[in-house]
């Protein structure tokens, strides 16, 4: 084991200095500088341009560093994007890829602090990928073993408007704009977490869980790959949905993903079903595929859903709700015989205290505080495969809110071994001002 340990620390201890320097005042200026890699034109006092890594897309150099900053004036955000030839070499290590020596890492160069937005390497490209400051640090190290053609990255400034403060407090109300007309995003307020058709709330043991009354979840959407259930979300929004960043891990083509509201059947077709195609995908910036922390991901469809009754938008929690309080998972997935394969199904299970959850007897620390836990310790009900990305639905004042996202677990119902969900309440503010300026 020690070696393997070894092996592992140095995946984190051997790469190059990354800090960056934030001491500088940032002008008020558009600017672009590069430090000699690649054949680059000067983009100085450009809304948009790109760049590529030395000799793309024949073959980067070893052993080198570059670096890269596009700089928008105050108020204005930068927006950045791959080619899909992206190509660094990877390394793989009992079936997990790292990014060791070869990779291209970007930064939210704020002016207090810098911000690791994600380091990147492989064959697939990232999401497009925003900051929430004026300045977008890209560097790029290569290592003395790897090859690969490299990358072009495209980028765009993005001009924001902050809300006015004088917005009601009974609506969260944001206006953002472009070089386009100035667009308007609205949460939903009072109309939320408020189902036109009610639930049937029996306390029935998704594995252990019994089929929902169709339509009575009507913010939950079935994720579909290639015209396949892969996870479940939730409508927050006209265009967005909620869900877990691990159901993108190995998928990135946006053409092969689409969701599906008013669903009821997951392996039919339902007469209250609508497609709507993805056009954007954003994994929270501090994502960790291995610990599952921040496990948490944003939606944004190609068109405005249609509402009705089987399709309307639960609340985003304001509060955490205390252990006990009982709570229902959502989806369509495994329900390992127990119940009503590929139907819409729902369970009870109460929320559990962080700190049993994370005793010896069960996740023994695993459970950090991006995380909740709902389950029982005799096991028997649960969140199971095929239901990640779906809400845990809490109901506070009469109203439904997704205070969580199926994330992870070990096994599915078992002894000791509750269902983990992401914790929505501490992502409101990202999720918010994330909808507000993409």
């Amino acid at each position: 084991m020690k070696w393997l340990l070894i092996f592992v620390l140095s995946l984190f201890l051997r790469c190059p200095n990354q800090q960056v320097s934030t001491a500088e005042t940032i002008p008020d200026t558009y600017s672009f500088q590069e430090s000699g890699c690649g054949n680059n034109a000067n983009q100085t006092g450009k809304l948009f341009g790109s760049f590529t890594s030395m000799n793309y897309p024949i073959g980067y150099e070893k052993n080198s560093q570059c670096s890269w900053i596009i700089q928008a004036p105050r108020g204005w955000i930068v927006l950045a994007w791959f080619d899909d030839q992206f190509d660094i070499a990877e390394e793989k290590f009992l079936g997990r890829s790292f990014c060791r020596d070869d990779y291209v890492v970007l930064y939210d160069n704020a002016p207090v602090n810098s911000r690791m937005i994600g380091r990147y390497c492989g064959t697939q490209p990232p999401f497009p990928i925003n900051t929430m400051s004026n300045r977008m640090i890209v560097q790029f190290f290569t290592g003395t073993v790897g090859s690969g053609k490299g990358f072009k990255l495209y980028w765009r400034l993005i001009e924001v408007e902050r809300p006015s403060t004088t917005i009601p407090p009974t609506t969260t109300q944001i206006t953002y704009s472009t070089r386009h007309p100035a667009s308007t995003t609205q949460f939903p307020d009072h109309k939320c977490g408020t189902p036109a058709i009610q639930q049937n709330l029996a306390q029935n043991r998704i594995v252990g869980g019994v089929e929902a009354k169709p339509g009575s979840w009507p913010w939950v959407v079935s994720i579909h790959l290639d015209n396949s259930h892969i996870c479940g979300a939730t409508l927050i929004h006209p265009q967005w949905l909620l869900t877990a960043a691990h159901c993108f891990d190995s998928v990135r083509a946006l053409d092969r993903l689409d969701a599906r509201t008013g669903k009821h059947n997951r392996f039919s077709i339902d007469s209250t079903e609508q497609k709507y195609r993805f056009e954007r995908i954003i994994n929270h910036p501090d994502y960790n595929d291995l610990s599952s922390d921040s496990d948490i991901a944003l939606v944004k469809l190609t068109e405005v859903v249609q509402q009705g009754d089987r399709v309307s938008f639960a609340c985003l929690p304001e509060t955490d709700v205390a252990a006990g309080r009982m709570c229902y998972a959502t989806g369509m997935g495994e329900t390992q015989g127990t119940c009503c394969i590929g139907k819409m199904k729902q369970v009870a299970v109460p929320v559990i205290d962080q700190k049993v959850c994370n005793g010896t007897d069960y996740f023994n620390g695993d459970i950090t505080n991006s995380m909740m836990c709902a389950g029982y310790a005799q096991g028997g009900r649960d969140s199971c495969k095929g239901d990640s990305g779906g809400p845990l639905n809490c109901m506070v004042e009469n109203r439904w809110m997704v205070q969580g996202v199926v994330s992870w677990g070990i096994g599915c119902a078992e002894k000791n071994k509750p269902g983990i969900y992401t914790n929505v309440v501490r992502y409101v503010d990202w999720i918010k001002r994330t909808i507000a300026i993409s």
